[in-house]
């Protein structure tokens, strides 16, 4: 495995907004590792932590967790139940702000097999990603499509992005109109 990157695109793009608005309070909670599920099972208690001081906007990245696998033939999370999490994380945060932004899903490199770990493979993961776009399109939040960003050289491990790679997410990230994310 390489090493870990020293900062990563939810970093990034906290410094921009940050530099674009010091005075503003953003929190930027960053878990790696979780699902779907996880952040549906926690989003309401985050964001109440948080509601004294506001909601402006939603950054919201998850779900290559969720097109991994250990049996293909037997996925952990099916694409329904992913589909169903993101309508519920998306449903949930649109009654704090109509500004939400959702970071796409990325390549990974289907040659790193993880030994009893979740794997992943490219078409699962388009067919989430897919289903992502297709939800943040019905739902009104600006989805940012990642999956051509990154090349297997730009991945750690297969998976996770080495410094170069959460660079060029974050790149692609501000060719968007950011402005939901500033006052």
């Amino acid at each position: 495995m390489g090493q870990a990157p020293s900062e990563g695109y939810i970093h990034h793009l906290a410094k921009w907004v940050y530099n674009k608005d010091s005075s503003s309070r953003h929190h930027f909670l960053n878990i790696g590792g979780d699902g779907s599920a996880d952040v549906l099972s926690r989003i309401e208690n985050e964001t109440r932590a948080r509601l004294r001081v506001g909601i402006r906007a939603f950054v919201i990245g998850v779900g290559l967790v969720d097109a991994g696998f250990h049996d293909p033939k037997n996925p952990e999370v099916t694409l329904t139940g992913y589909s169903d999490n993101m309508n519920s994380i998306l449903d949930y945060a649109l009654t704090q702000s109509r500004k939400i932004l959702v970071s796409g899903l990325t390549k990974v490199d289907p040659t790193k097999r993880r030994e009893g770990k979740r794997n992943f493979d490219n078409a699962r993961t388009a067919e989430f990603d897919s289903k992502l776009r297709e939800i943040c399109r019905e739902k009104g939040a600006l989805h940012i499509p990642l999956y051509d960003v990154l090349t297997p050289s730009d991945l750690i491990d297969g998976i996770h992005p080495n410094d170069l790679g959460h660079e060029k997410i974050f790149k692609r990230i501000l060719q968007e109109d950011l402005s939901l994310l500033l006052p």
